[in-house]
């Protein structure tokens, strides 16, 4: 299911995660809020409820919620997940430097299907004077159980030349017991179109083991947008947001300035692997242009879907 793929497919976190059918509301039933009315500047976003529809109503199966501070800057995202109550499986902070918009830091935490914690991500961003993101650093401390994981530290470096992006990853592991060493070191080579989307991303990754041997993947990666602009666009967030796709991408989690219409990822290597995501004709937009609804087929049976129902606030 689509919204499910933010749950499972994560740039750093691997979550384990179980689907329930209970009810806990149902868009059918009115007990989701409608999209808002058209009031002042109600167009910044603050939840999407994911439902999907299998011959018995609409049941909500996530929510996720954007928060903010009264300087119109996101604070937290967080994300919930029925297993089988709601419980919230990833949320992420934002740390700005006084009146700020651009986040120098976020955390990221992600939790198993009993609520409990699991990982925690601390990411650091850097940017040039003209606000775009030149650097990330990320540490992961390991397991939230001493000895069961290694600390990994990531460094991406972000360099632009005209309609294209260079980013260089490095990531380097820290056993609890042992040297250090290269765990994983990525090279992605991004085309942009005319308002700074991606719409072509290659991505050549190599897997570096303890103790020796490698393994090689290439992900080639493509975008098509629409020309209205994405609710996500409009959020200081928006900023920390990852910049390049990662073969199975979430568009929630992704940088676009415009609405993804069609992505596809080809991963070919020591893994193989093509996803196609294909949201052509799936918006249904409010006054503002910004999408009010998505809705989503499923690809084996057309009569059942997902709807994700997205909510607005004005200030």
């Amino acid at each position: 299911m689509y919204f499910m793929k933010k749950m499972i497919i994560y740039s750093f976190l691997i979550l384990p995660v179980f689907i329930s059918c209970q009810k806990e509301i149902s868009i059918d039933n009115g007990n989701t809020p409608a999209p808002n009315p058209t009031v002042g500047d109600s167009t910044y976003l603050t939840k999407i409820y994911a439902a999907e529809f299998y011959g018995a109503g609409l049941d909500t199966f996530g929510i996720n919620t954007v928060f903010y501070d009264n300087l119109k800057r996101v604070t937290s995202i967080i994300d919930s997940l029925k297993q089988p109550t709601l419980v919230i499986q990833l949320s992420t902070e934002y740390f700005y430097s006084f009146t700020d918009t651009l986040p120098y830091k976020s955390i990221k935490k992600g939790y198993g299907s009993s609520g409990a914690l699991s990982q925690t991500d601390t990411f650091f961003h850097f940017y040039n004077p003209g606000a775009r993101r030149i650097k990330d650093s990320i540490i992961r401390p390991g397991s939230v159980n001493p000895g069961s994981w290694d600390k990994t530290v990531t460094v991406i470096n972000y360099q632009y030349t005209g309609n294209s992006i260079l980013g260089q990853t490095v990531q380097t592991s820290f056993p609890t017991s042992g040297p250090s060493y290269l765990s994983r070191s990525d090279q992605d080579n991004a085309t942009l179109d005319a308002n700074g989307n991606i719409i072509l991303n290659i991505k050549y990754v190599q897997h570096h083991y303890f103790g020796g041997g490698t393994n090689y993947d290439t992900t080639r990666s493509v975008f098509t947008y629409d020309n209205k602009l994405s609710p996500w666009a409009r959020l200081t967030a928006h900023n920390a947001f990852r910049i390049f796709p990662f073969g199975e991408t979430f568009i929630y989690e992704f940088a676009h300035k415009n609405n993804v219409l069609k992505s596809d990822e080809l991963t070919y290597g020591s893994t193989s692997h093509h996803y196609i995501d294909d949201l052509t004709g799936a918006y249904t937009f409010n006054t503002f242009n910004y999408p009010k609804y998505i809705t989503i087929p499923d690809p084996q049976n057309p009569v059942f879907y997902e709807k994700d129902v997205f909510i607005y606030r004005a200030f």
